[in-house]
């Protein structure tokens, strides 16, 4: 568009100077033809010149011989200048016919000429009544600020001089300003209406344009699509239009309101200055009127507060108030004395409410030292404190306003009977309530456990705790400023800067808080108590789960290790002498095989609890910054340290977890279920040891039983007896614990199947969680590479613009230096024309004057010699100051052309610089651009080999993590296996 635009600049100055040329030829032809009748008229003055037979008389009979010699010379003289004169005149009509000829292959050539591309736009006729209407204004507001200081001295006159005349001027410069302000509404009015027409006229040039690239681009069996566009066109220009209208309909209407507003403050400050005028003229108070002026006192408050109110308008009713408002001084000094004698009387009435709200007190019920504790540690502004103190019962309006006045006066006794009262009629009247200030029952907080806090406004409440919330929420309520409070911090057309600084030194408020209407603040205190609530309960929730889980744990590790040494199954009447056998026949091989199996699945579960841990430090460390960063890394190298002890390497994940508490439950739990597998290998440990002094114990015991049967011989047949008879009781008792066991068998194999089955369904659950995660990592990886692909595509795109933005600017900046550099060149030539047509003019003119002198002295060469030598003198002297006018031409000319070369070489330097800084800049951002793609290429590269070489280290976790959940599954397959077959041992050796 821009080298459009310059061609056609270019063809619209080639026209220009071609009928600038045309008009200067003209002016020429003009010049010729004047000096062509300057000819004719010069040789009919020849021909026409007397003969001197007819001049000379009878008298002058002794001059005849001397004027016959001087007739011989002048026929001669004639003849040669006539011939002279007709040399002129053929070089004279020579030039006309080139001149002609050239004016007219001029005005062929511009004739000829094809139309522009661009014809002028119409917004650009718009701007300069646009330019205009914005002087228009400028000068407008100048005048208001000029009206406005007179009137401001106009004013300071009538406060030092109230005479008539300066009042008179008052209201004459109210008018004038008036009348400004409405010429400026008007005139700015018309600017808007002019930026609106311009914006819409640049809309519809836009899509004009567009219109033609579409059909010159379409062939023309799609004209029919074509009729369509223009139609939906049309319909967009038609909506264009109409938003176009309603904007201004808007801003007509706010530039009403905003003159309105205007008008009444101007109305308000002359009411004001009419009541200053009426104080000044009468000063003195007379007796006698003051019924009359009760009257219009009563008259004047209810106009007055129409009048604020926009009932009325001050100017309209001008002569009513200044009428009504003569003795406005009197009525002042009236309403003085009418406050100071209320005020007199209410610092009675005040002494009269402080002593009965005291009386009232000593009444009230003294709150005990644990509720005075704790409504003095109650944190609460002062005006919450006189809200609820205010709620006390059976107290009067004077008391009221006392107290809402003279609450600090009072003592801590007395405010803390006030508060405790306030509260008991609120129904907080327990010491519990006073804690918290809202209860909710058991139900509601069972539903707040669960509720969404979306659903918080619809929470069902009891009635008290309504009227609680009713009291209480104003106490958060925002006050905030009127729209016409707006409205007038807005007509100070105050600058951003100062605007800022008066809001940080609290001196304005902020227009976009501190103005509206103040919303009700019941839903958000009850929002805000419901969140804290419901995050106690949540929180209260989450550690008795934590016992229970623990104790659950605890009493699962017991009832595990009981089982592995087998004291659950043995009853507890025999209890001791089963032990003794168990132990003396126990096969400690495959127990010790067991456990060092057992500890190596302990510390196989140790390994992928700390692989676990690192990779979610890993994206931890990732997500953090500071401090934080700092002691993330701190565990980390921790952990990955295999030389020291496994408590050891678990210190600095707890210290993390206390100072920096994180959401991942996951990880809080991992390092708890570290400390459950520690603690299992502890008691195991405690087992063994528990073992070896009950095998010393039984053979301990066996010998003490054999001496004891040793020494026994007489008594052998009742032992014997009383044995089969215990043979017999035990053998009852031993199926009927088989029996028992058995059941318990039973019980114990299904729970071990549910336990089995629970674990895969979560192996499978855990098993489809790890693959949505690899889809969601995939596709999370694919998302970043497309983005950084187009992202590199995009400034690849961005780049290659600005190269060819560059070198478009490059071209075009040299097209214009070409074309500056022709304009001078043809400014040149033309100064040269010039010269040389004004030496050839002016020796003309020299030669013209020559020939008249020759003429009129040829003329006057009869009548006197003294003539002749005046008219000697005189063309002596006209010769002088031509050639002295052609010497300052000449020098003018000179000076001229000398300005214009130096101009020019100018202008070559100027281009040549700037030829060369575009050319540098562009090599520069060349380098630059390519030196950025260069970057981004690598930056992408590096990127993703960084995405690779993650997903390939992502996958060899996954893979050792399946790993190990293979191994788990066998070893606890192995376990199972081993229980099993110990089980059977055991029910063998019971039997035996």
């Amino acid at each position: 568009m821009k080298a459009q635009s310059l061609l056609d600049n270019t063809e619209v100055e080639v026209n220009l100077t071609k009928i600038q040329k045309s008009l200067a030829l003209k002016a020429e032809e003009a010049k010729l033809l004047a000096t062509l009748n300057l000819l004719k008229e010069t040789k009919n003055l020849i021909l026409i010149v007397p003969e001197p037979r007819n001049i000379v008389k009878n008298n002058y009979r002794n001059e005849v011989e001397i004027l016959a010699c001087e007739e011989t010379q002048v026929s001669e003289t004639t003849q040669q200048v006539l011939e002279e004169v007709n040399k002129v005149q053929t070089e004279i009509l020579q030039k006309l016919q080139v001149i002609q000829e050239e004016i007219a292959q001029n005005i062929q050539e511009v004739e000829s000429a094809p139309p522009l591309t661009t014809l002028p736009k119409p917004s650009a006729t718009i701007t300069l009544e646009v330019i205009k209407a914005e002087s228009k204004v400028k000068i407008k507001k100048k005048a208001l600020d000029r009206q406005k200081q007179a009137e401001k001295e106009a004013k300071n006159r009538v406060k030092t001089n109230p005479t008539k005349q300066n009042q008179k001027q008052v209201e004459e410069e109210t008018k004038e300003t008036q009348k400004i302000e409405k010429e400026l509404q008007q005139a700015q009015e018309e600017l808007l209406s002019l930026e609106n027409k311009q914006d819409f006229e640049e809309a519809l040039e836009k899509l004009e344009k567009e219109l033609q690239e579409t059909l010159q681009e379409k062939q023309p069996k799609e004209l029919e699509k074509n009729n369509l566009n223009e139609n939906t066109l049309e319909k967009k220009l038609e909506e264009l239009v109409q938003k176009l209208q309603e904007k201004e309909v808007a801003e007509a209407a706010s530039q009403k309101t905003m003159s309105r507003f205007m008008q009444e403050e101007a109305q308000r400050e002359a009411f004001l200055l009419e009541q200053q005028q009426q104080l000044l003229k009468e000063a003195n108070f007379s007796e006698t009127e003051q019924a009359r002026i009760t009257e219009n006192l009563n008259q004047l408050t209810t106009e007055n507060t129409a009048q604020i109110f926009g009932y009325t308008n001050p100017f309209t009713n001008h002569i009513s108030t200044s009428q009504k408002a003569e003795h406005f001084s009197e009525l002042v000094q009236q309403q003085e004395l009418k406050k100071a004698e209320n005020l007199i009387k209410d610092s009675g009435k005040g002494s009269n409410a402080k002593k009965s709200l005291l009386s009232r007190l000593e009444k009230l019920a003294v709150p005990s030292s644990e509720e005075q504790t704790l409504l003095s540690h109650l944190q609460l502004t002062l005006e919450q404190y006189i809200a609820i103190s205010l709620k006390t019962p059976y107290l009067t309006r004077e008391e009221k306003d006392w107290l809402t006045n003279n609450y600090l006066s009072l003592t801590q006794l007395g405010k803390l009977q006030l508060i405790n009262s306030g509260l008991n009629v609120l129904e907080i009247n327990t010491y519990e309530k006073k804690e918290k200030l809202l209860k909710l029952t058991e139900e509601q907080q069972a539903q707040l456990e669960v509720i969404h806090p979306d659903q918080f406004k619809t929470f069902s409440l009891t009635g008290p705790q309504k009227n609680i919330l009713n009291s209480l929420s104003p106490l958060i309520r925002e006050d905030k400023y009127s729209e016409e409070a707006l409205q007038l911090l807005k007509s100070l057309h105050l600058k951003p800067a100062t605007q800022t600084f008066l809001v940080q030194e609290e001196i304005i408020p902020d227009q976009h808080t501190a103005f509206g209407t103040p919303k009700s603040s019941y839903l958000p205190l009850k929002e805000k108590f419901l969140k804290g609530e419901q995050k106690t309960l949540r929180k209260k929730k989450e550690i008795a789960e934590k016992k229970l889980n623990k104790e659950e744990i605890k009493q699962n590790k017991l009832s595990d290790i009981l089982l592995t040494l087998g004291f659950k199954t043995i009853p507890k009447y025999n209890y001791f002498e089963l032990l003794i056998f168990a132990i003396q026949n126990f096969e400690t091989e495959p127990i010790k095989d067991n456990q060092e199996e057992q500890e190596q699945l302990n510390s196989q579960q140790i390994e992928e609890i700390i692989t676990q841990i690192l990779i979610i430090l890993d994206t931890w460390r990732n997500n953090c910054s500071g401090k934080e960063k700092e002691a993330v890394k701190k565990a980390i190298k921790q952990l990955s340290n295999e030389n020291l002890p496994k408590e050891q390497q678990f210190n600095r994940i707890n210290l993390l977890l206390n100072s920096y508490p994180s959401d991942n439950n996951k990880l809080n739990n991992l390092p708890s279920h570290q400390r459950e597998i520690t603690q299992n290998l502890d008691l195991e440990d405690l087992a063994e040891k528990v073992r070896t002094p009950a095998i010393d114990a039984s053979t301990s015991t066996s010998n003490k039983y054999d001496e004891l049967l040793a020494g026994l011989e007489g008594e052998e047949k009742e032992r014997e007896r009383k044995r089969l008879e215990r043979e017999e009781s035990r053998r009852k008792l031993e199926e009927s614990e088989r029996s028992r066991r058995e059941q318990k068998l039973s019980e114990k194999d299904r729970k071990l199947k549910e336990q089995e089955e629970k674990r895969q369904k979560e192996k499978e659950l855990a098993e489809q969680e790890e693959k949505l995660r690899e889809e969601a990592k995939t596709a999370r990886e694919k998302a970043l590479k497309e983005e950084q692909e187009n992202f590199l595509k995009t400034q690849q795109k961005q780049l290659e613009d600005k190269i060819k933005k560059s070198e478009e600017n490059f071209t075009n900046q040299r097209k214009e230096a070409e074309l500056s550099e022709l304009k001078k060149k043809a400014d040149l030539e033309e100064l040269e024309r010039q010269n040389k047509f004004n030496q050839e003019q002016l020796e003309k003119n020299i030669k013209l004057l020559e020939e008249e002198t020759q003429r009129k002295l040829e003329e006057i060469a009869y009548d006197d010699l003294k003539t002749r030598a005046e008219i000697e003198k005189k063309r002596k002297e006209d010769e002088v100051t031509l050639r002295k006018k052609v010497a300052e031409e000449e020098q003018d000319l000179l000076n001229q052309q000398r300005k214009a070369e130096d101009e020019f070489n100018k202008l070559k330097e100027n281009n040549r610089l700037t030829l060369q800084r575009a050319q540098q800049d562009l090599e520069t951002k060349k380098k630059k651009d390519e030196e950025e793609l260069e970057k981004l290429k690598k930056l992408g590269a590096q990127e993703s080999q960084e995405a690779q070489q993650e997903i390939k280290r992502l996958k060899e976790k996954q893979a050792e993590e399946a790993r190990i959940a293979e191994q788990k599954i066998k070893e606890q397959a192995e376990i199972g296996k081993i229980t099993a077959q110990e089980r059977d041992k055991f029910s063998k050796l019971n039997r035996i």
